[in-house]
């Protein structure tokens, strides 16, 4: 069993890519960036807890 496919790579990389903020200085960028990838983050966990 492969948790990582052609599918999964393809929701990664999509995640990987979000649509940003508009009119966001560096500082609110900076936080979205954080937030965003702390959120795949506690995804990726979430599946490997389940395996």
């Amino acid at each position: 069993f492969s948790l990582f496919n052609e599918s999964t790579a393809s929701k990664f990389c999509a995640a990987l890519n979000p649509p940003l903020p508009p009119d966001a200085d560096f500082d609110s960028l900076t936080t979205y960036f954080n937030k965003h990838c702390l959120t795949i983050l506690d995804n990726i966990l979430s599946c490997q807890n389940q395996i």
